[in-house]
């Protein structure tokens, strides 16, 4: 890949999150993240209906 494109991705990525994810807070941030994304995962579709339709 070129080295302006990871650039560019580096940069996109960066203004998404809202932190540099190469700082060492970053990967901190990241490694405390990790495992909270793992305990509860992602909320299946069906529940997410069923949450909006009671709200």
């Amino acid at each position: 890949m070129h080295h302006s494109t990871v650039q560019a991705r580096h940069e996109a990525l960066t203004d998404t999150l809202g932190h540099d994810p190469r700082s060492t807070t970053g990967r901190m941030r990241y490694v405390a993240a990790a495992p909270l994304l793992r305990l509860t995962g992602p909320v299946p579709r069906q529940e997410q209906r069923r949450a909006a339709r009671q709200a």
